[in-house]
């Protein structure tokens, strides 16, 4: 082992960890006093995590390496896991996992939902509703980054 190589610090993974405790507490039925606390901090905690190793680019390619990273890690899983989603919706509707208010879809309505999914990032299954967090972490992530360089 290399005594030279450095220890990583999980102090930003204990955070995003204490984070994600508290976002599971304040979505459980937790009392208002206490889902009202939570929700003043949870979602800025996580946009401080994601952004505190954030370097400024002053290099175009730096730039754009950054924002391809932004949308392999972010756009890509969105949209994966909002496609394969999508095409059970049918299956989870007649299982009576998703409320019937919505209803099944046809197939133009899939088409209809599949663009939303990919060009707009919206659109996504009730089971991904915390998936917000990924399109607006993208968006914020990629304004930075332009605004800064």
């Amino acid at each position: 082992m290399d005594i030279t190589a450095k220890k990583r610090d999980n102090t930003i993974s204990i955070i995003k960890g204490v984070g994600i405790v508290l976002m599971v507490i304040g979505h459980s039925g937790c009392p208002e006093w206490l889902r009202n606390f939570i929700y003043m901090f949870h979602v800025p905690l996580f946009f401080i995590t994601a952004g505190y190793f954030y370097k400024g680019c002053n290099d175009f390619s730096k730039l754009g390496t950054f924002i391809i990273k932004r949308f392999k890690g972010l756009y890509i899983p969105f949209v994966k896991w909002s496609l394969a989603f999508l095409i059970l919706h049918n299956l989870f509707c007649s299982l009576d996992i998703y409320s019937t208010d919505i209803g099944s879809y046809n197939f133009r309505q899939l088409l209809s939902n599949g663009k939303n999914i990919m060009l707009k990032m919206t659109g996504n299954g009730q089971l991904l509703g915390a998936f917000w967090f990924l399109k607006t972490l993208l968006l914020a992530s990629c304004c930075v980054s332009v605004i800064d360089f």
